[in-house]
């Protein structure tokens, strides 16, 4: 739920296989597995290991909030490669009223990007 209050300012991304893993300037990092493979519990606060799926340009994991509630997040590239969209969707247990998030990050100079 902290990174809804406070959101990172940059985030780097970098694939292996069927992993992506994720760095966040504030010194969170989260590694997304694409292979169902059986996800280790961290006992690092600033580690977490997640379950997801997607394609080319779109990476989506469904995970469970610390309340029970559901929390869907998506990454995704803009058409033109030069941003990357988070969206994140919750729903709370008790109320079912769902929230949406949507954070846009630009693509770093120096990245093959213009």
């Amino acid at each position: 739920m902290r990174d809804l209050r406070r959101p990172s300012s940059s985030l780097t991304f970098s694939q292996k296989d069927k992993e992506f893993d994720l760095a966040e300037d504030q010194g969170r990092k989260r590694a997304f597995f694409t292979d169902g493979r059986k996800l280790q519990k961290s006992k690092d606060e600033s580690y977490e290991e997640i379950a997801a799926h997607g394609d080319a340009t779109r990476l989506v994991s469904d995970e469970k909030t610390p309340r029970g509630g559901k929390l869907s997040r998506t990454f995704e590239l803009s058409p033109d490669g030069t941003q990357l969209y988070e969206t994140i969707q919750m729903e709370n247990n008790r109320s079912k009223s769902p929230a949406s998030f949507r954070y846009v990050y630009d693509a770093a100079k120096g990245n093959g990007q213009g």
